[in-house]
């Protein structure tokens, strides 16, 4: 009988003092959702599209943008697990990543699938992969190219009321011998400073 008694107080001091997920601060748990949603090493998420060639019913060929739903890399576990973890954690993994298309009507359709609230959370797109650049050296935009090229798809972005904020959408520029993924307010930047150059050089 005394046995069963301090056994009881032992399980009761345990309970008091365990601790789960939630008790842990908020800071915390949203570092161990970037750790665990976060790409490394700013790796984009690439969203899968294929081009469908057909012919309509009078026998005029059209070709159709579609985005492979079916590839599509599925929300993480962790976003699964309840609410409370969907709540603190969805911004995170939607707000922290770079997301990748090469199509831009693949891009628009993705945006419109992917809903309202989500696509108010995104914060990094990117246009077309390097490894264009890759295979050919020599190739590459000029500043004002990419530049129209962000305008340009931004535009579309607009009519298709996907809401993007300019400034999300980003596009690959050479940059000495690497490329990286520009938005409109950095390539007019750049182009500002190449001019104020050219004016100190004459």
């Amino acid at each position: 009988m005394e046995l069963d008694r301090s056994m009881a107080k032992i399980t009761l001091n345990d309970n008091r003092h365990r601790r789960g997920f939630f008790d842990l601060s908020a800071e915390l748990r949203n570092k161990i959702y970037e750790l665990a949603l976060i790409k490394p090493d700013e790796r984009a998420i690439t969203i899968p599209v294929v081009d469908i060639e057909t012919y309509d019913d009078n026998h005029v060929f059209k070709c159709e943008t579609m985005v492979q739903t079916h590839l599509l890399q599925r929300e993480p576990y962790l976003l699964l697990v309840c609410r409370q973890t969907r709540k603190e954690a969805l911004p995170i993994y939607y707000g922290g990543n770079a997301f990748q298309c090469e199509n831009r009507a693949g891009f628009i359709k993705w945006l419109t699938h992917l809903g309202a609230h989500k696509r108010s959370l995104l914060r990094k797109l990117q246009g077309f992969a390097p490894w264009v650049y890759e295979k050919d050296p020599n190739f590459g935009n000029t500043l004002q190219e990419s530049l129209s090229r962000v305008l340009a798809i931004e535009e579309d972005f607009a009519a298709a009321g996907t809401g993007i904020e300019k400034g999300v959408f980003r596009f690959t520029v050479r940059v000495g011998t690497g490329v990286e993924f520009w938005s409109e307010g950095q390539i007019r930047a750049a182009m500002g400073e190449a001019g104020q150059r050219e004016e100190e050089g004459r």
